[in-house]
């Protein structure tokens, strides 16, 4: 089964793919990882009473990345997000793990782990054509929501499951101007996050993947528990963010 120029389990160390299986765990950002400005579009769903019927009742809301950093920072869901902290995703350049991330613009340093993958694999295809050698991966993995926040406002529980696509090159996950790999985009919903629904400060912005997940969110907001399905969402991965020493 091929597609593009093959399709393996793989691993990448020191520019080589080896046909070998990627086991996604826990870990601290090191000098092999990058780290990438992440915006985040969610549908939830949560259980409610139906004002005509007072049955039981699913609710449905939408809900955006910086909504989910006010919860792991323990201020409430809905109040204006704080401009110097956004959602950003860190990868393991071997591809080895990765983390969900709250980014301090002002300190350029990470402040919170979200969550952390627990599993997964990928495929890799190389773009022969490309003079930069780059090419791209198809992942799915896991990501296990860690609690956060206050008793007020924050995460308790959870876990998304989150399948993508990222651009590298022989040592690291990178970045593309353009962005040219649509051919399994739209079969496998993978699409843009419009900046209506979670604005970056930056309008134009390189590009260094996509990708959807599912899951569930337990958490407190205003004093309130909640068990949030999300079966619906979509995640870009915009510009590197640097990371001071």
């Amino acid at each position: 089964m091929k597609t593009g120029n093959q399709q393996r389990k793989f691993y990448v160390l020191g520019g080589l793919m080896a046909g070998v299986a990627m086991a996604l765990t826990a870990w601290a950002v090191g000098p092999a990882a990058k780290t990438f400005r992440t915006t985040a579009s969610f549908e939830g769903l949560v259980g409610g009473t139906n004002n005509v019927t007072s049955l039981p009742d699913v609710l449905r809301f939408h809900f955006a990345g910086w909504n989910l950093v006010n919860l792991a920072r323990g201020r409430e869901f809905g109040s204006t997000n704080a401009p110097n902290e956004v959602l950003a995703m860190t990868f393991n350049c071997d591809l080895s793990a990765a983390s969900l991330v709250v980014y301090d613009r002002t300190s350029q340093s990470i402040v919170t782990n979200i969550a952390d993958s627990t599993s997964g694999d990928s495929i890799q295809a190389q773009n022969t054509a490309d003079p930069l050698g780059r090419g791209h991966v198809r992942f799915v993995a896991q990501f296990q929501i860690h609690q956060l926040g206050n008793a007020t406002n924050g995460l308790l529980d959870g876990f998304l499951t989150v399948a993508g696509r990222l651009y590298t090159t022989n040592d690291c996950v990178t970045t593309v101007l353009v962005d040219t790999d649509r051919k399994l985009d739209h079969l496998l919903d993978d699409a843009s996050v419009n900046s209506k629904d979670d604005r970056d400060e930056v309008v134009k912005s390189p590009q260094a993947g996509l990708a959807h997940c599912i899951g569930v969110i337990d958490a407190v907001s205003g004093g309130k528990t909640n068990t949030v399905l999300v079966p619906s969402s979509h995640l870009t991965f915009r510009r590197e963010l640097v990371i001071a020493p």
